[in-house]
């Protein structure tokens, strides 16, 4: 396992990780989940491209942590909606931004997610 997951192990913050399962399934799990992980890869076209997840994350209205190049419009989408975290794509931002969740988790001060205005 990852060293995040296993100091995520040790501190007792519940997190799954499920693989595929079906859309109806994984709309129950969004709803239920109090941080949601968009991870989007560094890649041809990561400054354009949308994934539909993020639209089904903010129509959630759960925290989005958006693991992506700074220059992706999925980044700004987040920041602009005031929707979650964003992360750069190193393993440093990841640990960093999942961190300072899990602070505001203990906090009771997560964001709302996306206003669906």
């Amino acid at each position: 396992s990852s060293p995040l997951l296993r100091k995520l192990n040790e501190t007792g913050v519940r997190y799954s990780a499920t693989g595929y399962v079906p859309h109806r399934q994984a709309l129950a799990e969004m709803l239920a989940a109090d941080v949601l992980l968009l991870q989007y890869p560094d890649a041809l076209n990561a400054d354009t491209a949308v994934s539909g997840k993020l639209f089904e994350y903010f129509a959630a209205r759960r925290p989005v942590l958006a693991v992506a190049p700074p220059s992706s419009i999925t980044r700004r989408l987040v920041t602009r909606f005031e929707a979650g975290v964003v992360s750069d794509p190193d393993a440093d931002s990841v640990c960093n931004s999942t961190w300072n969740l899990v602070d505001k988790w203990r906090r009771n001060e997560l964001p709302t997610g996306c206003d669906p205005q």
